[in-house]
């Protein structure tokens, strides 16, 4: 445990008893909003964590996403912040970016860490600290059918492959007419059926990923050459959820979608909300736990937790969810070599993370602290 921790937390024992805050407990409340796509397995292992003993009686939380009719989810108060109550007219952040932003511009400790599926922007300021923790990856998918050679399915038929060229003529608007180069799916080895695209929220880790890393646009073009200079716009959708596809839509539609997510639904570990939605290969390369693993599927990439070095509660954050020095505590819970967080990690479709140096001057690792992209 890191030195300024428990100096820190003797300081907040002594002072416990004068909080004057609702809703307090005698340690730090650390909210973690953000990423969609990795918020089933961080809401394990924060369980996990809060339940390890060692958080000198801090307890970390992971609002969702959505919530609706009477839903809500509620962060205990501490010396920092009151009780914070998220419900259907107090949605918590919404994906990577928000809750990056949240983060950003938070100044009394209400939100101290963020979930990302998403690595650093150049927008990002300097005092964040990106702890990539595990790898998944991004590619299209579609609706199974009944196509030439097999692949028997539900609704429609499409290809099972899609270059990097095919899908940037899928999803870029940079024809005449402000229409992208493909618009039926018989022109890149489907059926004769125009092509309906979707794509995730604003905000979402995934679609920025998407945008950038498969489709290869800048940040200035991200919402632009995909969005509003097309003459027919992408649907906007909760990412990672095929079920939010129209049915009368699935025939002819593509979107974004996270390997570990719809591995993780299609075999129980979270809700299946695939709808039908089979995960597509790029270049000929199938996403897996083995080309995940290696990178050699386009799509690889980390996904992240988030700390600020000006929060107030950044020691309490790094002992969850980041790495310090080792004469300063060395890995938190998340980033120790624990089997137990590395069999969930697994679980949830993710690829754990190789024992490695976490970056200059830290130990070694399962994570990394603002790693280079794959």
């Amino acid at each position: 445990m890191r030195k300024s921790f428990k100096v820190l937390g003797l300081l907040i024992a002594v002072i416990a008893g004068a909080a004057t805050l609702t809703g307090c407990q005698s340690g730090d409340s650390i909210n973690g909003p953000g990423s969609d796509t990795i918020f089933d397995v961080m809401k394990v292992l924060t369980q996990q964590y809060n339940d390890s003993g060692n958080t000198g009686g801090d307890k970390a939380f992971v609002p969702g996403n959505k919530l609706t009719g009477d839903q809500s989810y509620t962060v205990s108060g501490d010396s920092h912040c009151g009780k914070i109550t998220y419900n259907a007219s107090n949605q918590p952040p919404d994906g990577s970016s928000a809750g990056i932003n949240a983060l950003v511009a938070d100044t009394d400790g209400c939100v101290d860490w963020a979930r990302s599926s998403r690595g650093r922007s150049s927008s990002d300021p300097s005092n964040l600290e990106f702890y990539a923790f595990a790898k998944d990856a991004v590619s299209w998918a579609r609706f199974g059918g009944s196509c030439p050679g097999g692949d028997a399915g539900p609704a429609g038929c499409g290809p099972t492959n899609l270059t990097t060229a095919q899908l940037k003529g899928i999803f870029i608007c940079d024809q005449p007419g402000g229409l992208p180069k493909f618009t039926n799916w018989a022109q890149v080895g489907g059926d004769n059926e125009p092509i309906t695209r979707y794509l995730p929220q604003i905000g979402s880790g995934t679609l920025s990923f998407f945008e950038t890393r498969i489709l290869g646009l800048a940040s200035a073009q991200q919402g632009v050459v995909d969005d509003t200079s097309c003459a027919h716009r992408p649907t906007r959708a909760q990412e990672n959820s095929g079920n939010l596809v129209a049915d009368s839509d699935k025939v002819r539609t593509i979107l974004p979608y996270s390997f570990a997510q719809i591995t993780s639904q299609g075999n129980g570990t979270v809700p299946d909300i695939r709808g039908g939605a089979v995960i597509g290969n790029i270049n000929g390369v199938a996403p897996s736990k083995t080309t995940v693993g290696n990178n050699s599927f386009l799509g690889v990439r980390y996904v992240y937790n988030v700390a600020k070095t000006t929060s107030p509660s950044y020691d309490r954050v790094i002992n969850y969810i980041g790495v310090a020095p080792t004469s300063d505590g060395g890995n938190g819970f998340l980033c120790a070599n624990n089997g137990d967080v590395q069999s969930t990690i697994s679980k949830y479709g993710f690829v754990p993370l190789s024992l490695a140096p976490a970056g200059p001057g830290l130990p070694s690792s399962r994570c990394r602290k603002n790693p280079p992209p794959l």
